[in-house]
């Protein structure tokens, strides 16, 4: 699952709630979507023009960058990991055609209240 959203959105807040659950680890922060956009990069035709022609081979590839990406944290086994970058927004297409089954909380904030805040 992504958590995506815009600074000062309540990304935070929802991390928190997410996290309260035992079968849930939120990953704030990480770098591990820029892995797998530089993986991409690497594609005939480059990211982000390799989207339209990426074959199973290939998108297990960007997945396993994905992955390894995120050994370091110790995750363990049957929990869902909640992915918060929030700027990831704009990798969008690129995580829906990566992660065709991932589900996506997009955070939106009166942009007063943000102000305010």
């Amino acid at each position: 699952m992504f958590l995506l959203g815009f600074p000062r959105s309540g990304t935070t807040l929802l991390d928190n709630i997410l996290a309260s659950h035992h079968k849930v680890t939120t990953l704030s922060e990480l770098p591990a979507v820029q892995t797998m956009i530089d993986t991409l990069h690497g594609l005939p035709g480059g990211y982000p023009d390799c989207l339209a022609e990426i074959n199973e081979t290939q998108i297990a590839a960007a997945q396993k960058a994905y992955f390894d990406a995120l050994a370091e944290e110790n995750i363990p086994d049957g929990v869902l990991i909640v992915d918060k970058l929030p700027l990831n927004l704009i990798y969008g297409a690129a995580l829906a055609r990566v992660f065709p089954d991932a589900k996506y909380i997009l955070a939106l904030r009166h942009p007063c209240d943000a102000c305010l805040s």
